[in-house]
């Protein structure tokens, strides 16, 4: 008997840049597992792989996401299927697995729009550096004044 977990998500995001996410999230792994004999298809928009685990005694897991491009949306399903022999999951490792994959692309997508956003946010943070600066520097010769006044270095 195998073990079977399909789930199916809607991203905000072209079918293009899924792609792209979830080449990445498949080249760089997870902290307990890695990702490994990824095939790509890019006419089906499909990436077929084997989950192998970390931790020894953990079998590998064949996963496979299937993404469609829609009007504005992109729709991913993510399968994890177990080996022949496997009769349960009592863990839930498998639909562990397809929560990992789904808010690996959730935080991707939100580092991307934070990075397309950013030039505004760079250019309010180097204005706000150098009137930091200049402040500090201000606060800073006061200080030296009143110090120089209060030990009586004065002529």
């Amino acid at each position: 008997m195998t073990v079977k977990r399909e789930q199916m998500e809607l991203f905000d995001i072209s079918a293009q840049e899924v792609m792209k996410i979830i080449r990445a999230i498949l080249m760089r792994g997870q902290a307990d597992y890695k990702y490994e004999n990824t095939v790509e298809s890019g006419e089906a928009l499909t990436f077929k792989t084997i989950i192998k685990p970390s931790r020894p005694l953990l079998l590998s897991t064949k996963m496979q996401i299937q993404i469609e491009g829609m009007d504005s949306k992109t729709k991913v399903v993510v399968e994890t299927k177990s080996q022949w022999f496997i009769f349960g999951d009592i863990a839930d490792f498998y639909g562990g697995y397809i929560r990992d994959i789904f808010g690996s692309i959730h935080s991707e997508k939100m580092v991307q729009q934070s990075i397309q956003t950013r030039p505004n946010n760079d250019t309010n943070y180097k204005v706000r550096i150098i009137i930091f600066a200049i402040c500090l520097g201000v606060i800073v010769g006061l200080v030296n004044l009143f110090l120089f006044y209060l030990l009586g270095w004065r002529k």
